[in-house]
């Protein structure tokens, strides 16, 4: 039997969670590998965090046996980080997709974009429950002396290149690998403006019929952390995590299980380790949204702005790529 392989990489932030737990596991046709409870994982997290150039070949054999006995003519993999890590500039992206490539060499790539004003609000947020301790400024590169955007790799704090958000260069590299055709590109957008339509774009490429909207429902979310809880956590982590910047005395991260696992250590952590709970990203969400309500990441308009500006022309690029679509529709430029 002749099976095609689909692959859903990301991007992270774009609405993967609920792809993942909502439309994909209700595909009966499918064998759907879902990621982290399918014999694939182990082999799909190493092509994740592998350089091409070292990647185990013995890996792809496994993968591909898999793919022989699958009892479904479509397979679908879906799993984030093969888009590569927003700590880290996506840069595994690259390679990532040669070795799908190479693996799966008439696969179907799905990906996945938002515009990247909130994507940067969101990986931000996410570092910071991490561990992060910079300012959302420091973290983009602002300068707001000179109003200029100015990458500079620092080795003790994790920053972004703006650049690597430019979503076409990405794009293109997939179609160059699979063929445009076999490149499916779906804005985050979408789903918040028309679920159902959001949803039958994916089904209508991987070749299934459309759900009904009474089964597409999007997950709980959980409670992001308000603006007082950034603050917060801001300073917990420059005072106990010296992972990502901070100068404290947890040396590993999240603070908050580093100080459970020493609170037999000391009186001192014994104490910390009690507090700890509040320390928590889900803990301190629910006790701060007491505080206030407010956006945990808002720049201010001339940044907001700023960031809108930097990529105006490269998605008006992407949108000239991507026929199909209308991001200047979706605000993108």
């Amino acid at each position: 039997m002749e099976r095609e392989v689909f692959i859903h990489v990301g991007m992270p932030k774009t609405g993967s969670t609920f792809l993942q737990q909502v439309v994909f596991r209700q595909f009966e046709a499918i064998d759907y590998w879902e990621v982290f409870n399918h014999p694939s994982s182990y082999y799909i997290e190493r092509i994740a965090n592998s350089n091409y150039l070292n990647f185990n070949p013995d890996w792809g054999n496994r993968l591909n046996e898999l793919v022989e006995k699958s009892p479904s003519a479509k397979i679908l993999i879906s799993f984030e980080g093969l888009f590569g890590s927003y700590s880290n500039n996506y840069k595994s992206n690259f390679t990532n997709a040669l070795i799908l490539k190479k693996i799966f060499p008439q696969a179907k790539i799905i990906m996945c974009i938002r515009k990247q004003e909130e994507i940067l609000k969101s990986n931000y947020a996410q570092l910071v429950s991490e561990g992060y301790s910079a300012s959302f400024k420091q973290y983009i590169n602002y300068n707001s002396r000179t109003k200029e955007f100015d990458f500079e790799r620092i080795e003790s704090r994790i920053s972004i290149n703006l650049s690597s958000l430019n979503y076409g260069a990405y794009i293109e590299h997939y179609r160059t690998l699979f063929g445009a055709s076999s490149v499916h590109v779906v804005p985050f957008e979408q789903m918040r403006k028309d679920i159902s339509e959001f949803t039958r774009s994916v089904t209508d490429f991987i070749g299934v019929e459309p759900l009904p909207l009474e089964a597409i429902k999007q997950p709980a979310k959980k409670k992001a952390l308000p603006r007082s809880g950034m603050v917060i956590a801001r300073l917990l982590n420059r005072v106990f995590v010296p992972k990502y910047g901070g100068s404290g005395i947890i040396p590993r991260s999240p603070y908050y299980n580093a100080l459970v696992r020493r609170g037999n250590t000391s009186i001192l952590f014994s104490a910390l380790a009690k507090l700890s709970k509040l320390m928590s990203p889900q803990s301190l969400a629910l006790w701060t949204h007491l505080l206030d309500k407010r956006s945990a990441v808002k720049p201010n308009a001339a940044l907001a702005k700023a960031i809108h500006s930097r990529y105006k022309n490269d998605n008006k690029r992407t949108d000239e790529l991507l026929t199909n679509l209308d991001l200047k529709g979706l605000g993108y430029y």
